[in-house]
């Protein structure tokens, strides 16, 4: 039986009528009120002891009661398990807050209480709250305004232990004011009940809140959601690093002089292509040493070099010289090798090459294709079907571009079967289903091949982003588990484009910063529902930076890496999670591991 009385200071002491308080009852607190506002409230107290409560009486008082959790572990984490003096208050605004009540007892003037709906207790905290909330790195509170089509940069400052301010002036938005609580939830302070109102979290927010936007002479536009985020992000951290190519630490002057960098450009580098097997990391690239960082086929005419390295140090294990202009670096469909193209220029034709795992030379076989036509892109089956695919680009036929995508044998590299594509199309994926995904980096069109071979004429399933997003679609991707079989994520300007494909198709779209060029995105099978974003800083000096983009709320997550004077210009995963960026400009190459949120 918990010992618990109330005595009022009348005349004489008397002690109350209360009902039973349930044991599950582990604090309480007494609270005085007026027309239905609290003006009045003890401390909390344990009810592991004989707790005495003094009042008045004649007044509107009542006995809240709260369960052990949190309460309990809020004390042993911050105050040795003993309850901190300091009377409750009612709370306003983003305050912390007691949890809530699970028993309520009520007076009506006089000693006699009785059991009430806990429910209709009044929201208190305890000062002793302030400044109270889980452990956790600061960067993982992040804000995204979900209406704005356009990134906007944000800055933000943290004004306490639990509180952020981030400044969306740019955004057209009123700032916002984030508060972390005990209890791990976020609040957003409305600072301007004129323009806001408080709206239910969306997607996996923890809170979200409604402004009229504006803009610099003060006139108000559309409505949208400023949203906070509290999910623990993976911590990206450098743990090898390797040079292959030396070269000034300096960008090229040719860097230097283009004001807007095309993936052209950003793919340009010393070291073209990336591949991860679960023991080699193999990098197709220039010679050692070179006089230019330009590795164009046009200006290139030496032989390029296969580099194979061990993938915990990245010690380059060998060597092998392969044919000037080699591009377009996949792992073999079968075995443990790796398939490259590359042009004879003499004779004007393309062959595809098949190695062992060391890089010897298999098969180099030429690839039947018409005059003025080159192998823009090449994809690997995953599908058990040994086959390679490869997307060729003709020069201008009857008035227009045309591109054929071929079906080639892994291990014999001959043509099995050819469908003629959207001359558009630049680049290729493959499912592991064995559908096939086309792209264009000049158009606005991304296109879905159902089946190892689809039927051009039914299997198709085209797709025009929306008007804001149709620019230079630089890189695709599959999706990881997450976001759908059917769904990939592109690289569209300057924003990363989640497609979904399945009884209606969608898109969603997050911001990047404005000082953002992306140029590589791959699938994170280690994070569901993520994927990785590389590219380089337009800020002079640039630098290499590697974001994570998370699908289902189509938003960066907080704590990109930035690293050197270059552009991260492609991914490799191993089976273990381990993750490898090409620094394609200055001839280096990363291995990433993620600590645990």
């Amino acid at each position: 039986m918990i010992g618990l009385a109330i005595l009022g200071l009348t005349a004489c002491p008397e002690t109350v009528s209360l009902p039973p308080v349930p044991p599950e009852v582990a604090y309480v607190a007494v609270v005085e009120r007026s027309e239905g506002r609290v003006v009045d409230a003890s401390v909390l107290r344990s009810t592991e002891d004989s707790v005495t409560f003094f009042g008045l009486l004649d007044r509107d008082l009542a006995v809240i009661g709260y369960g052990a959790e949190p309460i309990s572990s809020w004390l042993e984490q911050w105050f040795a398990g003993s309850l901190p003096s300091g009377e409750l208050v009612p709370v306003a605004g983003c305050m912390a807050e007691l949890p809530p009540p699970i028993w309520m007892a009520t007076n009506d003037g006089g000693p006699t209480f009785a059991q009430t709906d806990a429910a209709a207790a009044p929201r208190l905290t305890a000062p002793w709250l302030t400044d109270r909330c889980p452990a956790f790195v600061p960067d993982q509170v992040t804000v995204n305004v979900a209406c704005d089509s356009n990134p906007c940069l944000q800055s933000r400052r943290q004004l306490g232990p639990c509180r952020f301010e981030f400044d969306l002036s740019r955004c057209g938005q009123p700032p916002a004011d984030v508060t972390v609580r005990p209890d791990g939830t976020a609040c957003l302070a409305d600072r301007d009940e004129r323009r806001c109102a408080q709206s239910s979290p969306v997607l996996d927010a923890a809170a979200s809140l409604v402004c009229q936007g504006v803009t610099d002479i003060g006139d108000r536009f559309e409505a949208c959601p400023t949203e906070v985020y509290l999910t623990p992000s993976p911590r990206l951290r450098i743990v090898a690093e390797r040079g292959l190519v030396e070269l000034s630490p300096n960008l090229p002057s040719w860097i230097d002089g283009i004001p807007v960098l095309t993936t052209r450009d950003l793919r340009r580098g010393p070291l073209l292509d990336l591949v991860v097997s679960d023991d080699r990391v193999a990098v197709l690239g220039l010679p050692p040493q070179v006089d230019r960082s330009d590795a164009s086929c046009e200006n290139e005419e030496r032989p390029r070099r296969l580099y194979l390295l061990e993938p915990l140090g990245l010690t380059v294990t060998s060597t092998v010289v392969v044919p000037s202009c080699a591009e377009h670096l996949v792992a073999a469909p079968t075995g443990a090798g790796f398939m490259f193209a590359h042009l004879e220029r003499d004779a004007d034709t393309w062959s595809v090459v098949r190695t062992d795992r060391t890089g010897g030379v298999i098969a180099d076989v030429p690839v039947p294709l018409p005059a003025n036509t080159r192998i823009q892109d090449l994809a690997s089956t995953t599908d058990g079907s040994g086959r390679l695919l490869a997307l060729a680009v003709a020069g201008r036929v009857g008035g227009s571009t045309q591109a054929t995508l071929l079906h080639i044998d892994g291990e014999s590299l001959q043509v099995v079967d050819t469908v003629v594509v959207d001359g558009r199309y630049t680049n290729l994926a493959a499912y592991p289903s064995g559908d096939l995904l086309l792209s264009s980096q000049r158009q606005d069109n991304i296109e879905l091949l159902r089946g190892p071979f689809a039927n051009p004429s039914q299997d198709r399933e085209p797709f025009s982003p929306p008007e804001v997003l149709r620019a230079d679609l630089r890189a695709i991707a599959m999706s990881p588990s997450g976001l759908g079989r059917d769904a990939v994520v592109a690289i569209s300007g300057n924003q990363p484009l989640i497609i979904a494909w399945g009884p209606t198709t969608t898109a969603v779209a997050g911001p990047l910063d404005r000082n953002f060029q992306p140029s590589a995105v791959t699938a994170w099978p280690a994070q569901p529902g993520r994927v990785l974003i590389g590219g380089v800083t337009t800020d002079r000096p640039t630098r290499a930076i590697i974001h994570v983009f998370d699908g289902p709320s189509a938003r960066l997550l907080p704590g990109p890496v930035l690293t050197g004077t270059s552009a991260a210009t492609a991914f490799g995963i191993r089976r273990d999670g381990d993750i490898y960026a090409l620094l394609g400009w200055s001839g280096r190459v990363l291995r990433l591991v993620a600590n645990d949120p």
